[in-house]
């Protein structure tokens, strides 16, 4: 699955819940932006490195916003897409 409609579709399913969902949607549009429309199985933790830098090596709380949108969305792909792959016949975990 590709990273744009994975954000997509994560967005679309706060905002089910009842959640406006505006700023962490825009978070996950600006790492979008940075990374490119890569394959999820594609992105490293350099990836989000680049997009979490922490300067002079202190953590702000914007670096603490943008890493709880990071950390929720992947949290979700995580579990949509394994799910995706274990109810296609012949599919595996293992990778």
């Amino acid at each position: 699955m590709k990273l744009a409609p994975a954000i997509e579709e994560f967005i679309q399913y706060k905002r089910a819940l009842g959640n406006l969902y505006i700023g962490p949607a825009n978070i996950l549009k600006a790492f979008l932006r940075k990374t490119g429309d890569l394959e999820l199985d594609a992105l490293t933790s350099g990836h989000c490195e680049a997009f979490l830098p922490v300067k002079g090596g202190k953590v702000t709380n914007f670096w603490f916003h943008r890493y709880a949108a990071l950390d929720r969305f992947f949290r979700y792909a995580r579990v949509v897409v394994c799910s995706r792959i274990a109810k296609l016949p012949g599919g595996s975990l293992a990778g």
